[in-house]
Formats: C-alpha cells, sequence, structure tokens
C-alpha cells in the first residue's frame, strides 16, 4: 500500500488503516519497522499511533535513551496489545548495540506491538513477519508512505 500525505488528518487516517490490517491474534509482537530520513514522518506517525491506541501520555522519540514504554489500556479496537514498545535505532552501528534492550523478550510477547525508527540499521534483528513502512520527505507538508509485510525467507 503506497499513500501520499497531506496533513496530519491524512496520517492520522493511514495509521487508522494500518492498526485495522494487524491480526487480533498471534504468538509473537507485531513489529512496525519504519525507514526513511530526518523529518520524514516517523515520529509523527508513532505519536498518531499512540494516541489513536488510547495512550494519553507524552510521545517523544527515544534517540537518546533508545527505547520507551507505554501501557495500552483497554481500547475500543479490540486489538491484542497492552504495550507499545518505542525503540530509535538511530544511534546504533549494528545489531551488536540491541543487547542491553533485550530484544528477544519484547518480540516473544504477543501483547507487545513494537515500533522501531531506523529500522533499516538492525535489519538482520528483525523477526520474518515485520511489517516495513518506509517515509518520504516531499515537502514541508507533503509526506509518501509504502508499508510492506516482509516476505519469509525459504
Amino acid at each position: 500500500m503506497r499513500k501520499t500525505l497531506h496533513s496530519l488528518k491524512d496520517t492520522r487516517f493511514f495509521v487508522k488503516r494500518i492498526l485495522a490490517k494487524l491480526p487480533t491474534k498471534g504468538t509473537h509482537a507485531e513489529i512496525l519497522a519504519l525507514s526513511g530520513e530526518l523529518g520524514s514522518g516517523k515520529t509523527a506517525f508513532t505519536k498518531l499511533l499512540a494516541r489513536e491506541l488510547g495512550i494519553i501520555e507524552r510521545v517523544i522519540s527515544p534517540t537518546f535513551i533508545l527505547e520507551r514504554d507505554y501501557s495500552i489500556k483497554k481500547n475500543k479496537k479490540q486489538l491484542r496489545f497492552t504495550r507499545l514498545v518505542h525503540i530509535d535505532a538511530y544511534r546504533f552501528d549494528s545489531e551488536k548495540d540491541l543487547k542491553p534492550l533485550r530484544l528477544e523478550s519484547k518480540f516473544n510477547d504477543p501483547h507487545n506491538l513494537v515500533v522501531i525508527e531506523w529500522a533499516e540499521k538492525i535489519k538482520k534483528a528483525l523477526l520474518k513477519n515485520t511489517r516495513w513502512i518506509k517515509f518520504s520527505f516531499i515537502d514541508e507538508n507533503t509526506r509518501r508512505v509504502e508499508f510492506q509485510k516482509l516476505k519469509a525467507k525459504s
């Protein structure tokens, strides 16, 4: 799915479509891998996603602390998620930098929705069912987003 977004309202609609595509059951966390240049809309997307999940806390990019976790109360969408895990991999040089985050335990919890900004930096550490969203900056008011599920490796 490819969309051109001209406003936060468009982005909110895109977020709702993404949430509607996520399975209501699963054995692992759902991972949304966000990629794109600085200022392309990754953090704005995550803020709107959190709001749509009913999170009222202020959501900011965890660039310097690497991860922020948010509790998801019972939401009207009846999704299985109880926690939003927001990771920023911008400062990582390789998958080795991930060790302190204990990603395996986060990925194994089916109640987690994990959003990773700059995910291309840690691609090898992600699960094969990771869903990728590529953000492109067009101009001050316009972004292009492309949503795809990574194909399973044979």
